[in-house]
């Protein structure tokens, strides 16, 4: 008995437009995708537009009026006109971005939470004060998220898309 908890296969939607669906893990290490309809998120996930879910993290660059959003289903390319990179977000499964501002001009991006985004080696590297790390590609494209015990998941792309995430 579910208790009305979402359970494997199951779907539950709330008032307020998000919709849950819970997947089962796959063999091996556990790995649970969840995925969430936000009617007002307007980001596109995995999933679709409007969707996010729990592989869903990205940056999004902005460079004065012009956003480049990375996709884990495709390969996207970004003319940003020239103009300087202003801002940096970061999203994670919630959907909604963390903001980053290099406001030194020395290469260290902050947020308001004191968590730093790095680009070194061509490799974007997100530092939570808990100790956790998430690095990302120069595309935005997350290529590992881990705890502060540096336990979690690694991603792999084909040429053009998401290849796996083990």
């Amino acid at each position: 008995m579910s208790h009305g908890i979402p359970h494997a296969g199951s779907d539950a939607t709330w008032t307020n437009g998000t919709s849950v669906s819970v997947s089962d893990s796959t063999a091996g290490v556990s790995l649970q995708v969840n995925r969430n309809y936000i009617k007002n998120l307007a980001r596109t996930g995995v999933f679709g537009k409007k969707w996010t879910s729990s592989i869903d993290y990205s940056l999004t660059f902005e460079f004065q009026d012009v956003g480049c959003w990375a996709r884990l289903d495709s390969l996207t390319t970004c003319n940003n006109g020239g103009k300087p990179l202003t801002a940096i977000y970061a999203y994670n499964p919630s959907g909604y971005p963390l903001s980053f501002t290099d406001t030194d001009g020395n290469g260290i991006w902050t947020s308001d939470h004191g968590d730093t985004l790095t680009l070194a080696a061509n490799t974007w590297t997100l530092a939570h004060g808990s100790g956790a790390k998430t690095t990302f590609d120069t595309n935005g494209r997350p290529l590992t998220i881990k705890d502060e015990r540096a336990i979690g998941l690694t991603y792999a792309y084909s040429p053009s898309d998401t290849a796996r995430v083990s």
